[in-house]
């Protein structure tokens, strides 16, 4: 953890940001603040017991950070070591905080890899891992998704006007906004009629999937707007 000194002129340390704690936990803690957002030395001997405690912290996360902080400024406080860091200090007790550090880094570079790997495993069944488009709702209770009613008619309208080839983005989001009084961008109406989703199939690391979900559109209206696109990009002008 680090934690700015006091100025020169005898205030309090303003700062406190994120670096390291310990390894092999994931519990983090959010010290609380007083004044303008901060910590001052005054608070710290109140926070020792929670830092001395059996649980290991692996990090400790800011409440706010008002300055950039300077490193000639910075000392690195360990409280279950009894240690600080700081310029001054012996070549070994630097060496342990640096050995410290990069196994902390490989914690986090590994808990990484673990939740991709466990989203990836996810896709495989058919399940798509993340918040999914207008018109479906992910399902919390059974860890699935499902469709929202209340949009769902949003996304079929959508693609049934598109699908006319009577509308472009600008005038088909004019449509939805007065038949539904919704507000959505061109771009992202672009996205929504080009994402396979609702046809049952999602992209997940460029590969794509079929999910288990239900379909919205049916694959033909969906082909319908996919054409609609490669028309509207043909070029005007012969070369």
């Amino acid at each position: 953890m680090f934690r700015r000194n006091a100025s020169r002129s005898g205030a309090p340390g303003d700062t406190i940001s994120i670096f390291l704690a310990e390894l092999a936990a994931c519990t983090a803690y959010s010290a609380p603040v007083s004044g303008h957002g901060s910590i001052s030395d005054s608070d710290w001997p109140s926070q020792a017991p929670l830092l001395s405690t059996g649980k290991r912290i692996i990090c400790v996360l800011p409440i706010s950070i008002r300055h950039k902080p300077r490193f000639r400024r910075r000392s690195l406080q360990l409280p279950k070591e009894g240690q600080v860091i700081s310029k001054n200090s012996k070549s070994q007790a630097k060496l342990v905080h640096g050995i410290q550090v990069v196994i902390a880094r490989n914690y986090i570079e590994n808990l990484r890899e673990e939740v991709k790997k466990g989203m990836r495993e996810k896709a495989e069944q058919g399940i798509y891992p993340s918040r999914p488009p207008l018109g479906y709702q992910n399902n919390k209770l059974e860890h699935s998704i499902e469709i929202d009613q209340n949009k769902a008619q949003v996304a079929r309208r959508m693609f049934e006007l598109y699908a006319s080839g009577q509308y472009s983005l600008s005038s088909l989001r004019v449509a939805l906004k007065k038949e539904f009084g919704v507000h959505l961008a061109a771009g992202y109406l672009a996205r929504l009629l080009k994402n396979p989703f609702y046809i049952g199939q999602f992209y997940w690391e460029d590969k794509l999937y079929t999910g288990t979900h239900t379909s919205l559109v049916s694959s033909v209206v969906f082909e319908q707007v996919q054409r609609v696109f490669r028309g509207h990009n043909k070029p005007r002008y012969g070369s």
